[in-house]
């Protein structure tokens, strides 16, 4: 019995010894990292969730919480880039790029960032660049096909742009973004009953696609269809408030419809978004 005491004792002054020691239980060890990986993916798909549903700004908050609580898990920061994207803050969504670069991290969504970036900056050759790497990671890619499409109208090569928007739309699923580009093609041509067809085909699979409606008004204004390209051009403006675009042609039509002081407050509200845009470029 002493014996049995006396190991006992031994056995807990050694078990004591090692936990000051810095001793940790691998069974907890391992339960508890189990806990907090879970607690970690739960977060992640929450805030994946909250983009699903347009809550933009509390993904954000969210996010930039995980990346300094796990600053070397990759995945909240890529996640974050996205985030960035969708709330039009470009020079955040460079450095998540560059911190997710400096990683070793390589993505499909990322290349097409990239791209995206560069054609903001006017960088064409880049912009293309980035959109074929993005396609060799993942293919087939209807984003970076859209992309390339749009890189090639500035250029205004229209049918190698025209060529990527329909490799766009041969790949099964939403393709808003590549009929409004074909949509805009067909205005280039003056094909004007092409045109609405292309923007009413975006506007079905995508009814808050602002260049959609934008290029279904310039449509049916060129066709003198005053109310229903009134229609399309207030519902662009409304969609995306940094269109300026509309409110020029909304105070056009105006004057056509002899309407002169809703012309003048269209212009007002044009050359208000102009201005909104020079402040965050000199922000």
């Amino acid at each position: 019995m002493r014996e049995a005491l006396s190991g006992a004792t031994t056995e807990s002054a050694a078990v004591a010894h090692l936990v000051a020691l810095g001793y940790e239980d691998p069974v907890e060890a391992a339960a508890r990292s189990t806990a907090v990986e879970q607690a970690r993916q739960a977060t992640l798909k929450a805030a994946e969730e909250l983009l699903k549903k347009g809550d933009v700004a509390t993904a954000i908050d969210s996010l930039e919480s995980m990346c300094g609580d796990a600053s070397e898990w990759a995945a909240p920061h890529h996640l974050l880039a996205r985030a960035y994207c969708l709330a039009g803050r470009w020079d955040a969504v460079g450095e998540r790029l560059r911190w997710l670069e400096w990683q070793g991290v390589e993505h499909a969504e990322l290349a097409l960032l990239r791209a995206k970036l560069a054609l903001r900056k006017r960088s064409l050759d880049a912009a293309t660049d980035q959109a074929e790497y993005a396609k060799h990671l993942h293919h087939p890619l209807p984003a970076a096909e859209v992309l390339i499409g749009e890189v090639e109208f500035r250029r205004g090569n229209l049918a190698a742009s025209e060529a990527a928007y329909r490799r766009a739309i041969e790949v099964p699923g939403p393709n808003a973004a590549a009929w409004a580009g074909l949509a805009a093609i067909a205005l280039r041509r003056d094909e004007l009953a092409e045109a609405i067809d292309c923007s009413l085909r975006a506007i079905e699979q995508e009814p808050r696609l602002a260049s959609a409606h934008y290029r279904l008004g310039l449509a049916l204004q060129k066709l003198h269809r005053t109310h229903e390209a009134t229609a399309a051009l207030r519902a662009a403006a409304a969609l995306n408030p940094t269109l300026a675009g509309p409110f020029r042609w909304l105070a056009l039509l105006a004057v056509k419809q002899g309407e002169p002081v809703a012309a003048k407050e269209f212009q007002r509200l044009g050359k208000e978004v102009i201005a909104r845009r020079s402040l965050r470029r000199r922000a």
